[in-house]
């Protein structure tokens, strides 16, 4: 199915005050979206599952079944007294941090389920939350499961605080048990800072699924069918945790089941359509689009909006400020020209004679791009093999830097390499007209 994307991490209303649609609901919107696969993955348990089996088929969506269990840490916590809530409150426990577990055939769904009521058999003695222990992964993880560490796992809590090493020691015990079933799960919706669902945690977690050789798939970690319902979301959390509605702790408004063009906007403009082509026009109507975004918002002053850019895109901010007034502020740290180094090659090392080839290279793929109606991706610059011939790329960077790397590309490795990676480029020839002049580099050569 053209244009689908397949969501693996799906709640429906069966996961207690969490999920906030029927799973006859996510199929049905799944149907309607052209999604062709979709993994029900309820909380801690797996009633839903009929119900969604039997939407799915009459739909033609396929189905995945799994669930998003509790797990135990891999290090025992220490006590810790909690302190008592006033005005007859009650604290609610719940597992410190969750995997989801994706069954891949009839004998791993069985053990899935084995796996899922020994949590709440040893859970309940104790009025624990239900959360499987390492025993119980030794004994019922084998080839028939996949397992999904995202944003709630214990790794990536801890690549989340800026613990790499830290991140890379709990993955090595299961690397050990679940084997090549092992996957990261990647979750970006657009946040700030290095929490769930922020752009700097999802560029860090395609970063280490690189370096340590697992596989990563992305997820919207999805709650509800619709964007309106993450109202319904807010109310589940505060129910599920005894709480008031936090507006300090509200549900980001994207965890809806999302379409393949919404799954894959980076870049998308004010109303949301998908691109996929590296420009700097379009670079520059980004920025007039975010400020359309943020202007649109209640709680934001128009009048004191700014923007920020970093590496090649601060030219485009500057572009975006003298072309739109609206744009008050600008910081930017710059450390070459994109539009030259996609024109010209890093520090121009094109000659015009393989300039010219990556020209020809280009437009050949176009056609073929529009004869077979996809696009290929590119890297960032074409590169050549030794012999002077093209040769095409899907990195944006190199996966290892020479001995003689100028200090701009080192510092562009190591900053900008895991963001780099979630740029979509489509092949576009690199543009044709007057040379342009070279940028002042805030980090000299």
């Amino acid at each position: 199915m053209r244009g689908s994307v397949p969501h693996l991490h799906v709640s429906s209303g069966f996961s207690a005050r969490y999920g906030a649609s029927h799973p006859c609901d996510l199929i049905a919107r799944a149907a309607e979206r052209g999604i062709g696969t979709v993994a029900l993955t309820d909380r801690d348990m797996v009633t839903g599952t009929v119900r969604f089996a039997k939407a799915a088929m009459a739909a033609g969506v396929k189905p995945v079944f799994g669930v998003d269990l509790g797990v135990a840490p891999h290090v025992p916590p220490a006590d810790v007294r909690r302190r008592t809530p006033v005005r007859g409150g009650a604290h609610v426990a719940e597992a410190p941090f969750r995997a989801t577990f994706l069954a891949r055939d009839a004998q791993g769904w069985a053990r899935l389920c084995r796996m899922v009521s020994a949590a709440h058999a040893e859970a309940f003695p104790a009025g624990a939350p239900p959360a499987a222990s390492w025993e119980m992964f030794a004994q019922y993880a084998d080839d028939g499961l996949m397992v999904l560490l995202g944003p709630a796992s214990e790794p990536l809590r801890a690549l989340a605080a800026g613990r790499t090493d830290i991140a890379e020691r709990l993955l090595a015990p299961w690397q050990r048990v679940v084997g090549g079933g092992l996957r990261l799960e990647v979750v970006c919706w657009g946040l700030s800072g290095t929490g769930p669902g922020s752009v700097r945690l999802a560029a860090h977690t395609l970063a280490l699924a690189d370096r340590l050789g697992i596989p990563a798939v992305l997820t919207n970690a999805v709650r509800y069918a619709d964007a309106v319902q993450h109202r319904v979301a807010d109310v589940l959390d505060a129910a599920r945790l005894l709480r008031p509605v936090d507006r300090r702790r509200l549900d980001c408004g994207e965890r809806w089941l999302k379409d393949g063009p919404a799954m894959t906007d980076f870049t998308g403009e004010s109303g949301g359509t998908v691109r996929d082509v590296a420009s700097p026009d379009i670079y520059t109507e980004d920025y007039s689009a975010a400020v359309d975004f943020l202007g649109l918002q209640k709680i934001v002053d128009r009048k004191r909006i700014g923007a920020q850019a970093v590496c090649g895109l601060s030219g485009m901010a500057l572009t975006a400020a003298a072309a739109d007034s609206r744009i008050k502020a600008v910081a930017t740290t710059s450390m070459y020209d994109m539009s030259r180094s996609i024109s010209r090659g890093h520090e121009d090392y094109y000659t015009p004679e393989q300039r010219q080839k990556v020209v020809d290279h280009v437009s050949r793929q176009r056609w073929i791009d529009a004869e077979n109606g996809t696009y290929a991706r590119l890297s960032h610059e074409v590169p050549f093999d030794e012999n002077g011939n093209v040769a095409p790329s899907d990195r944006v960077l190199p996966t290892s830097l020479p001995a003689d790397a100028t200090r701009s590309r080192r510092a562009s490795s190591t900053t900008t390499a895991p963001s780099a990676a979630t740029t979509h480029a489509r092949s576009t020839p690199p543009p044709r007209g007057p040379r342009p002049p070279r940028c002042r580099s805030s980090n000299s050569r």
